[in-house]
């Protein structure tokens, strides 16, 4: 059944719809470490949703498998995370378990109050099965579709932050942005939509060398090229070719600025030293292909 967005529909009717597309997302996708990622978020949603009825404060993702299979996850997506809130972007409150297995989060779809703002990812806007999140453009299926939904006065200012968020995403290398790892948040389904906060960041390429991207640019999966986010902004934006330089390059100094973060962290847990330096690694191509 394709899931229809709570813009449409009541809040109350969008949570169940929710929990019932997590509870299928265990279909197979292109690469192991999406489906196993996947299965490791969603089997920690739905344990808090059956303990607490959706009424946690925070998230813990520990992963379901051993961990040689994909050591430092939880460290890699924390950098990830602090890369984008280095960009501007809001971020919920994360850290680290004391043995780094862990990402705590804290809910960003939960008021002071307790009670919950409307969420939709962009399976939902695109009218897609969650087994249908590999497929679509970041041009048509998240961009156009974003303009359709964010009824906002804040929507420029919102665009150039999804085109950022997208540049980031080609910078450090995630072939997990999909349909469901962007979205909106409301107050009111007829109110004003704005762009979620960012969530599930993570450098895939230091456990998939040749990954690729998990949405279409420019009708191909490869790495976009600088040149190639230049268009996207100047276009699909209708920013200045001035104000997608200093995008870029706001991306590049956040990178370089957690980058050195990274480093002190490799020092202090010599567990982390070999998949930080990939990630080292990973970083600096990405940067130097999809920035400069």
């Amino acid at each position: 059944m394709i899931a229809i967005s709570s813009r449409k529909v009541s809040e109350q009717s969008s949570g169940i719809r929710e929990c019932a597309v997590a509870n299928s997302s265990h279909s197979t996708t292109r690469h192991e470490i999406r489906a196993r990622h996947s299965c490791w978020q969603v089997a920690t949603f739905i344990m808090a949703f059956s303990v607490t009825n959706r009424r946690l404060a925070s998230l813990a993702y520990r992963p379901q498998w051993e961990a040689h299979e994909f050591p430092q996850l939880a460290a890699n997506e924390y950098f990830c995370l602090k890369v984008a809130k280095r960009c501007g972007f809001e971020v919920p409150p994360c850290r680290l378990a004391e043995d780094a297995q862990a990402l705590v989060i804290d809910r960003f779809d939960l008021r002071p109050d307790g009670t919950y703002r409307g969420f939709e990812d962009f399976c939902v806007l695109n009218a897609k099965r969650t087994d249908q999140k590999y497929s679509g453009s970041y041009e048509t299926s998240i961009i156009k579709r974003f303009q359709q939904f964010a009824d906002s006065p804040h929507i420029i200012e919102d665009l150039e932050k999804l085109f950022t968020l997208i540049a980031i995403n080609c910078a450090l290398r995630n072939g997990d942005a999909h349909l469901k790892n962007f979205g909106i948040v409301y107050d009111d389904v007829l109110g004003v939509a704005r762009l979620a906060p960012v969530y599930d960041l993570v450098t895939t390429a230091v456990y998939m060398p040749n990954d690729s991207m998990a949405l279409t640019l420019n009708g191909s999966t490869k790495w976009p090229s600088a040149k190639d986010l230049r268009r996207l902004g100047e276009t699909r934006m209708a920013a200045t070719p001035s104000q997608v330089k200093q995008i870029l390059e706001r991306v590049a100094n956040a990178m370089s600025h957690i980058a050195d973060e990274v480093r002190s962290y490799i020092k202090e847990h010599p567990e982390f030293g070999e998949i930080g330096e990939r990630i080292l690694e990973v970083w600096e191509q990405g940067r130097d292909h999809a920035l400069y």
